[in-house]
């Protein structure tokens, strides 16, 4: 890779940056979820109609309801029923990861295929992420899953900053773009959604093995870390992974949860992968 080659795309990405304008803002449907939440009249009923709005992401609730995370006898048909069941909040969590999935606009086979490497690695570690809160009930299932997608949403965003470039890096640049400005990247896009500050901390520290966070409790940067260290050893078998045993947040795992395989990876994750592919199909 020559230097120069680096460095206009470094230019291009460091353009976007300072300028927030070019940076894609939330459907308005997941601005009204959000604003009717902070409103003590809003129902189900109510969100509902809001929601009816965009019909992807009316089917995505209802897949959600049909997943593995609630198991129940008889699962609500309506839109209405669906959210009740899900809880308001949870609704807005969900429309937060049908948004970024569907923001960034890609205008090559290329860049299309690279988006889709990405997306399918995020399913991995919201699937995994998510499935590890909901049995150690160390979390909400539907936030840690934001969480983890929202930790990688400044990749996302190099991808789309690239995307009207007549040639594309390499994986090895691309990687290294991302190396280098994905956590910024993603920082400066959630501080214009107005996301919560617990989610860009999540971002800043995903994937610092060594970084400690709040006390003995596993927490959602913890799910999240064990999340990516889960979807490494998934896609890269032969991996530079630091061992397990010696990152923190799997030190707060107790029995069974800490429970290895012979190739060091967690045995919950590797048992239950039918349940965490069902958990994914939320976000397919």
């Amino acid at each position: 890779m020559a230097a120069e080659s680096y460095s206009v795309y470094k230019s291009i990405v460091q353009k976007v940056m300072l300028d927030p304008e070019q940076l894609p803002a939330l459907p308005a449907v997941t601005l009204n979820i959000r604003s009717a939440l902070n409103d003590d009249k809003t129902d189900a009923q109510l969100l509902g109609k809001i929601c009816a709005q965009d019909p992807s992401f009316s089917a995505l609730l209802m897949a959600t309801a049909a997943s593995p995370i609630y198991l129940q006898a008889a699962r609500p048909t309506t839109l209405s029923g669906v959210i009740a069941l899900l809880g308001l909040p949870k609704v807005s969590t969900l429309a937060m990861a049908h948004s970024v999935k569907s923001l960034f606009i890609l205008r090559s086979a290329q860049i299309t295929k690279i988006y889709q490497q990405i997306w399918q690695r995020l399913m991995i570690k919201s699937g995994v992420s998510s499935f590890l809160a909901l049995r150690t009930r160390c979390g909400v299932p539907e936030e840690v899953m934001l969480a983890s997608l929202l930790s990688e949403v400044g990749t996302l965003a190099i991808l789309s900053a690239l995307k009207d470039q007549k040639s594309f890096p390499n994986n090895k640049t691309f990687y290294l773009l991302c190396r280098e400005y994905s956590k910024a990247f993603g920082a400066i896009l959630l501080n214009k959604w107005k996301i919560e500050s617990k989610f860009i901390a999540v971002l800043k520290y995903c994937g610092k093995w060594n970084h400690q966070q709040g006390g003995d409790a596993i927490n959602i940067l913890d799910l999240v870390n064990l999340g990516l260290y889960s979807t490494v050893k998934i896609i890269s078998p032969k991996n530079s992974l630091p061992l397990i045993e010696n990152i923190p947040s799997y030190q707060k795992l107790s029995p069974p949860f800490n429970s290895l395989d012979e190739s060091g990876a967690l045995s919950i994750v590797c048992d239950n992968m039918h349940e965490i592919e069902g958990i994914k199909k939320i976000l397919a």
